[in-house]
C-alpha cells in the first residue's frame, strides 16, 4: 500500500510513440515527490543540479572559500578567534553563499539581466567615466560635505 494517492489516469491517453520514442521528451504526471513532476522528462528528480545551475553553484562555494580563508587570515590562523563566534561566522559564510548563488543564478541564467550587468560594468570601467568622475568625485564630496 502506497502512502500517495494513485496518478489519476491522462485524459486523453498519450500516443504510444511519446514514451516510446528516445528522441522526444517523455513526461508523465505523478503526485510522488521521489519521482519526476508534470512537465519534466522521465528520470529527471526534482531538486537535482543542472547544467544552468552548476556556474552559480560555483561562485558561491568559491565565495564561501574566500570568506573562510580571510577569517582565518585575520584570526592569525584561527589561533584569535572566539569560540563563541562560531555562530555568527557560520551563519556569515552560509549567508554569502547563499546570496552569491541566488545572485549569480540571476545574472548567469536570464540573458537581459546578463547584457545589463556587462553593460553596467562596462559603463563603470570606462576611460572617460574615469576620467569625468576622478575630478567630480572629491570636488562633490568638497562641496556638498567637507564645506
Amino acid at each position: 500500500m502506497s502512502a500517495y494517492p494513485p496518478t489519476p489516469p491522462e485524459y486523453p491517453p498519450p500516443p504510444p510513440e511519446k514514451f516510446l520514442n528516445p528522441g522526444r521528451l517523455a513526461t508523465r504526471a505523478c503526485y510522488n515527490p521521489s519521482e519526476p513532476a508534470r512537465g519534466y522528462p522521465i528520470g529527471h528528480r526534482r531538486g537535482t543540479m543542472t547544467r544552468d545551475k552548476r556556474p552559480a553553484m560555483g561562485l558561491a562555494l568559491l565565495a564561501s572559500a574566500v570568506l573562510i580563508l580571510l577569517i582565518a587570515l585575520g584570526s592569525r590562523g584561527f589561533a584569535d578567534f572566539d569560540s563563541a563566534l562560531i555562530g555568527y561566522a557560520v551563519g556569515t559564510v552560509f549567508a554569502v553563499a547563499a546570496v552569491t548563488y541566488r545572485y549569480a543564478l540571476w545574472v548567469t541564467t536570464r540573458p537581459p539581466t546578463r547584457r545589463y550587468f556587462r553593460a553596467g560594468w562596462a559603463s563603470f570601467l570606462s576611460w572617460d567615466n574615469f576620467r569625468r568622475y576622478t575630478t567630480l568625485v572629491p570636488a562633490a564630496l568638497w562641496r556638498d560635505i567637507l564645506a
